[in-house]
């Protein structure tokens, strides 16, 4: 990923993470809303990440977006 955004300056790789986490929130948000109305059985268990390396996006620290939203959205 690093790689990818190197011709990013610092500013920029912020926005783009944070606009990242936002899409990843959304995503989850609407998985864990067809979920509760009982309307994804057949999906995989997975309530959907960046498919990255699961140190990488702060799982075990509880900054992972996926991870959080799914959390704060099931505890509503």
């Amino acid at each position: 990923m690093r790689e990818t955004t190197s011709g990013l300056d610092n500013d920029e790789a912020t926005t783009l993470e944070g606009l990242l986490a936002r899409l990843v929130e959304a995503r989850v948000s609407a998985r864990v809303e067809r979920r509760l109305a009982g309307e994804s059985a057949d999906q995989p268990s997975a309530w959907w990440c960046r498919t990255c390396d699961l140190a990488a996006c702060g799982r075990s620290e509880g900054r992972c977006p996926a991870q959080f939203t799914a959390a704060t959205t099931l505890d509503q």
